[in-house]
């Protein structure tokens, strides 16, 4: 299953759960050589990426109530309740009864996220 956002281009990966799983798995803060904020020679604790989750979902939670998605709101406010990885729930959006609509605005709104994680050599100040 994937989500058409708009027109893909050749060989452009549908949006879907397991794409957006793969993304997070990848993500440079995972990366060991990651020690927080460059500028400061790499020498803060490394980033926790399970508070860094339940923080995407605590401010979708709040993004989605306060836009009058009660349902979206509920569904991740649910996940935020679980125990499981972070990426294993990613993967499961492929099964989600969310509808279509709602479905489509998680994923988009994951993936902006997710898109700002990717690529680059570790976080910077600006």
């Amino acid at each position: 299953m994937g989500l058409k956002l708009s027109a893909a281009t050749a060989g452009e990966e549908l949006l879907s759960g397991a794409a957006l799983a793969r993304q997070w798995a990848s993500a440079d803060l995972f990366s060991g050589a990651l020690g927080g904020c460059l500028c400061a020679g790499g020498f803060h604790v490394p980033i926790d990426a399970a508070a860094v989750a339940l923080d995407l979902l605590a401010y979708l939670e709040d993004k989605y109530a306060s836009s009058d998605k009660a349902p979206l709101a509920g569904f991740v406010k649910q996940a935020m309740a679980g125990t499981g990885h972070f990426g294993d729930w990613l993967a499961s959006l492929d099964h989600s009864t969310l509808q279509a609509e709602d479905l489509a605005t998680l994923m988009a709104d994951l993936k902006t996220t997710l898109d700002t994680m990717s690529g680059s050599r570790g976080f910077a100040c600006a």
